[in-house]
C-alpha cells in the first residue's frame, strides 16, 4: 500500500470512529469506555478520571489525529482545504448528534473539536519545517 492508501484507510478509521462514538448513546459510550480502559490497564484513577472529567480532551485529540492523517493524505495544493474538511466534519457530527436522545450538540463541542482542528494544523506545519530543512 502506498502512501494515499494508508492515509484514506486511516481517514476512513478515525471518521467513523468519531461519528460512532459521537453518536452512541451516552450510556453505551461510557460502557465502551470503561471496557476499553479495563483492556488496556489503564490506571483507573488518573488518567481515565482525569479523560471522563475533561471531555474536551477527546475532542482535541480526536481532531487533531483526524486533521493530521488529512494533511498527509492531500497534496501541498489542496493543504488549505484540510482545516476547512475537518470544521465541516465536525459540524455535521454536532447535527448528527441532536437525533441521539442521551447525547446534546453545542458550540462549545464545535470550539473543542476546532480547538483539535488547529492543534494538528500546527503539528503538520511543524512537521513539514523539519522535513523541508531535512531535505
Amino acid at each position: 500500500m502506498n502512501r494515499f492508501s494508508w492515509s484514506v484507510t486511516g481517514i476512513i478509521i478515525i471518521a467513523t470512529g468519531i461519528l460512532i462514538l459521537s453518536c452512541l448513546p451516552l450510556r453505551s459510550f461510557n460502557l465502551i469506555y470503561n471496557q476499553l480502559v479495563h483492556t488496556l490497564r489503564v490506571d483507573n484513577t488518573s488518567l481515565s478520571h482525569f479523560i471522563i472529567s475533561h471531555p474536551d480532551v477527546g475532542h482535541i485529540a480526536a481532531y487533531s489525529v483526524f486533521t493530521l492523517i488529512l494533511f498527509f493524505s492531500m497534496n501541498e495544493r489542496w493543504e488549505w482545504r484540510v482545516p476547512v474538511i475537518a470544521f465541516v466534519f465536525g459540524g455535521v457530527v454536532e447535527v448528527l448528534q441532536l437525533s441521539v436522545p442521551t447525547r446534546g450538540s453545542s458550540l462549545g463541542d464545535l470550539a473543542w473539536n476546532f480547538s483539535g482542528i488547529l492543534l494538528g494544523t500546527a503539528l503538520w506545519r511543524i512537521f513539514r519545517r523539519i522535513t523541508d530543512s531535512k531535505s
